[in-house]
This record gives C-alpha cells, structure tokens and sequence, in this order.
C-alpha cells in the first residue's frame, strides 16, 4: 500500500522586488439598477442591429476611464423611447450630477447627452 509522501519544512524565502504588481481589476459593463436616475447617453443602437453591437461600443468607452458603463434595452423604461440598446455611463440621483458628469464625456463623445431613466 503506498504511502502519502509527507511534507518536508522549507524556508520561507523573502519576495523579489521583481515581481510586477497586479494589474487593477478590469472595469466591467454594469447593469442600470432598480432605481430611477440619470444618465449621460453615449450612443443608442437600434436593437434591430444586435445587442453585440451594443456591447462593443460599451467596452470601447470603457476603455475611456468614463464610469459605471453600461448597456440598457430602451423598452424596458417608460422614459426611453423603445427599440434601442443604449450605452450610458454613469447613474446619477439628480440631473445637476449628470449635467457635471455630461462634459468629460463629450470631450471623447461629442453626440453625449443627459437623459433621465425611468421604469
């Protein structure tokens, strides 16, 4: 019958300072919460294009630093005319946030606007 090998001791050995740092964490698309709010409006797609359409243009403008980026399906909010996905960045309380947030956002995205989001 054989046996387990058994471990043996070793020293701890101090770390390099050649090992580089762990890249930060990669920003992710982010879903609209339940909440109302609002938003700056990046671009609107029309879903007869395809969500993957939507998405692409997403992780294009997450790569912008912009916040909280996400992709929406316009039907699923009274406010929003239906038939497009939207891709936003940013979920605000109040119009005066989204206003101070729309400007950086129109230095990458001159088309981007404030919109209000409501179910």
């Amino acid at each position: 019958e054989p046996t387990a090998p058994t471990e043996t001791e070793t020293e701890p050995t101090a770390p390099t300072e050649t090992e580089p740092p762990a890249p930060p964490p990669r920003p992710q698309i982010v879903d609209w919460p339940s909440q109302n709010g609002w938003t700056v409006v990046i671009a609107s797609i029309p879903t007869t294009g395809g969500r993957a359409v939507a998405v692409r243009k997403a992780r294009e403008v997450l790569a912008s630093d912009l916040p909280e980026v996400g992709v929406l399906d316009s039907g699923e909010f009274s406010s929003l005319h239906p038939g497009y996905y939207v891709v936003f960045s940013g979920v605000y309380a109040n119009q005066r946030a989204a206003l101070e947030a729309v400007a950086e956002a129109q230095r990458l995205y001159p088309a981007a606007y404030v919109r209000q989001i409501s179910r």
